[in-house]
């Protein structure tokens, strides 16, 4: 019921009020005037709001009439007559056939604008593997810049000589050292954010830029373990029988003992589907990790292709001790610090995150790691 009809029912009651304050004999002047003076107020609103109705009216008329989209075949009139009918409680099934034809969800101007967006501000993150290399070598923590190790030459040992009584006892060989030196290089990296998405962001900016510099870290570290691991002597692994002379022969038993593979995802499969002479699968399920391989015992690691790249068609199969193999001297753990008035963040209303790392590899024993090159556009059992 619209707003004029309400107020015309309260004039019908307020009249007959009035009618009831003049017939009685005992009624006030007061009263009179009160019944009289109501009925008058009503009217005036009742005028104010049929003028308003009007006013309505003619609004939706002339927007109907400019929205109206005159290649869509409907005459305008009949849907500019079906519009206000529809308002009004009294629409005809055509009339309402006109309209649904008319309204769409679909373009904004039509009633597509009248729907709420769904619009999630929290940051949605890719599943994806984020493997660190540094769990793979000796991470060694240390204090200054610079610095050397001392490892002893690796080389032939002779046994001491017979000695008879009464004889000289004659000198031996000494061993021979040499010293590794390393130097920490500084890494780093600043990332610029305006304060107004500091303070309006919905969606937990600063947790996701943490985690975003720590894989930052971790993608740093991989570069520089990446890089040394790719200067190690590479060979052709032809067949099973070159892991297995690698493992057997060429690896000292000290470090064939404690060997672990490393390979990508390319390797992985590789590896995973070769068989033996008598039909054995090369790689056997670990009984105590069971989503982890092992190859004859020793655990099988897998990093993805982006970690450790593929040399064209030739996957990496590595084979050692990588611990004594690679020491990663890290001076300093990533630090981040913020300003928001230095480095020309004050002149643009910014905040600026800086991350840094110091650290440095060094390839420590040759002999602990075996590299093979498995081509997997010919990859043999």
């Amino acid at each position: 019921m619209k707003r004029s009809d309400l107020i015309k029912e309260e004039i019908k009651v307020a009249k007959e009020n009035a009618r009831k304050v003049l017939a009685s004999g005992s009624s006030t002047i007061e009263e009179i005037n009160a019944a009289t003076l109501n009925i008058d107020t009503l009217e005036a609103k009742l005028k104010l709001a049929i003028k308003e109705e009007e006013e309505v009216q003619a609004n939706l008329k002339g927007t109907v009439l400019e929205n109206k989209d005159v290649s869509n075949g409907l005459d305008s009139q009949a849907y500019e007559n079906a519009f206000i009918n529809a308002l009004k409680g009294c629409t005809s099934l055509d009339e309402k056939m006109t309209i649904q034809a008319a309204l769409s969800s679909t373009t904004e101007a039509d009633g597509g604008l009248l729907i709420p967006k769904d619009q999630e501000t929290q940051v949605i993150e890719l599943a994806r593997s984020y493997s660190s290399l540094r769990d793979l070598v000796y991470v060694e923590p240390v204090s200054t810049l610079t610095g050397t190790r001392v490892i002893e030459v690796d080389g032939e040992y002779t046994p001491f000589a017979e000695v008879t009584e009464g004889s000289k006892i004659s000198d031996i060989e000494n061993g021979q050292f040499k010293a590794i030196a390393y130097s920490c290089k500084t890494y780093g990296g600043i990332l610029p954010i305006p304060n107004n998405l500091l303070k309006d962001n919905k969606g937990n900016l600063l947790h996701h830029i943490n985690k975003w510099f720590a894989k930052k870290r971790v993608a740093t570290e991989n570069k520089i373990i990446g890089d040394l691991l790719n200067t190690f002597n590479k060979t052709a692994m032809t067949s099973i029988d070159d892991i297995k002379t690698t493992l057997n022969v060429t690896l000292d038993p000290a470090i064939s003992a404690n060997a672990s593979v490393v390979t990508n995802q390319t390797g992985f499969n590789e590896l995973d589907k070769m068989k033996d002479t008598d039909g054995n699968y090369l790689l056997q399920p670990d009984p105590t990790k069971p989503t982890q391989k092992l190859l004859k015992g020793r655990q099988v690691k897998v990093y993805p292709d982006k970690v450790l790249a593929n040399d064209s068609t030739k996957a990496p199969i590595m084979i050692g001790d990588f611990k004594r193999a690679i020491t990663l001297f890290d001076r300093q753990l990533m630090t981040i610090d913020s300003t928001n008035i230095g480095a020309g963040a004050f002149e643009t209303n910014a905040t600026k995150l800086r991350g840094l790392l110091r650290m440095d590899a060094k390839k420590m024993d040759e002999k602990a790691v075996v590299f093979l090159q498995l081509d997997t556009a010919g990859a043999g059992a």
